[in-house]
């Protein structure tokens, strides 16, 4: 939130927050600094009180769902909305927090699986994916989604292709043709869809995009890296990592869209600055 901030990217346009749901960085660190502490402690005296693991994220929904007002309750019912949109998505227009949030969530998978001990946690996010990409196309008739759909099908694909490799060896060619092919493809999608790295127009010096594209490239082929190095902590870390930088562009990306399609109807020339605050005061609609 502060990098978009410094760089005038309109990241509550994006994501669709009204006033009454919005709150600042401070606000937003303080929520989830106390959900933290919460998680924490939770762990930390999991031992002496003999709780199941799998209750303390139980016990973190619950908080968030709580009715009462305290702890931002406009904004953790938007994000609870969110959420109920993601995992609705046939029903649904697809908006960008949406998938957002969709694809976050298939960062933290490898995460839930840990704490709930199953590994096929992915399938259901991969899933949810996949289903809004048809919702989109559906809505719009843009092939674009198809394509889309194309890339998270294979990653479902390869999924299962590596539970069955681990029982079936004779399938390592398969195994690694198919995971190549979609490292392939989810880069292509990051670089030329997702953040339009051919474009002109950019609000971050050139090192910075070389930088996250670069490690990009090394999160796409930590599946390789694990193979030879079994550590799901780091596995974790770096996909984590890797989803905060590929957030950075892609919400710039979508805000610079956004400001040539509020150029292109009004018949302004306005600096990305001023595009920035047109929302909060209401000049504008909604693009």
């Amino acid at each position: 939130m502060v990098i978009f901030d410094l760089k005038f990217i309109n990241y509550k346009l994006i994501f669709q927050h009204d006033i009454s749901s919005s709150i600042n960085t401070g606000e937003y660190l303080l929520l989830i600094g106390i959900l933290c502490l919460v998680n924490n402690t939770l762990y930390y005296i999991q031992p002496f009180i003999n709780i199941p693991i799998p209750v303390i994220p139980i016990i973190l929904i619950f908080i968030i769902i709580t009715p009462v007002n305290f702890l931002y309750k406009k904004t953790r019912y938007f994000f609870l909305m969110a959420i109920f949109k993601v995992i609705t998505s046939p029903f649904f227009s697809v908006k960008f927090c949406h998938f957002y949030i969709a694809d976050c969530l298939l960062s933290y998978s490898m995460t839930l699986s840990l704490i709930f001990n199953t590994s096929y946690i992915p399938l259901i996010f991969l899933t949810f994916r996949i289903l809004q990409c048809i919702r989109r196309y559906l809505d719009t008739n843009n092939t674009l989604h198809l394509y889309n759909l194309g890339k998270y099908l294979t990653c479902f694909i390869f999924f299962i292709i590596s539970k069955l490799y681990l029982r079936y060896s004779y399938l390592y060619l398969v195994f690694y043709f198919i995971g190549y092919f979609n490292t392939l493809y989810s880069l292509y999608w990051d670089f030329k869809v997702d953040w339009g790295l051919t474009r002109k127009k950019r609000l971050f010096n050139i090192y910075v995009y070389l930088f996250i594209a670069l490690y990009d490239v090394i999160g796409r082929l930590s599946w390789v890296i694990c193979r030879f190095y079994e550590n799901k902590y780091f596995y974790i870390l770096f996909e984590v990592v890797r989803r905060f930088l590929w957030t950075i562009l892609r919400v710039e990306y979508e805000h610079l869209n956004n400001c040539d399609q509020l150029k292109a109807l009004r018949g302004v020339d306005l600096p990305v600055e001023d595009l920035f605050y047109q929302e909060d005061r209401g000049d504008v609609e909604t693009v």
